[in-house]
């Protein structure tokens, strides 16, 4: 398995954990539970909001697409 097919599958894990609007506050449980830590989350959110795949709400909260 290469790197970036292990990455997509952490990206994976943690978005299907997540309910469909959360905070980071609770988005850096799910990591931290995952496995993850805050510097990967603030990459990982950014990845998926260039993704389509997470909308930034407000400041600190986001919403699944």
């Amino acid at each position: 398995m290469t790197r970036e097919e292990t990455s997509k599958q952490w990206q994976e894990l943690v978005y299907n954990a997540l309910p469909t609007q959360f905070t980071r506050k609770q988005a850096n449980r799910i990591s931290k539970k995952k496995g993850r830590g805050k510097s990967w989350l603030s990459d990982w959110i950014d990845i998926m909001i260039d993704g389509k795949r997470l909308k930034r709400v407000e400041h600190g909260i986001y919403k699944k697409i």
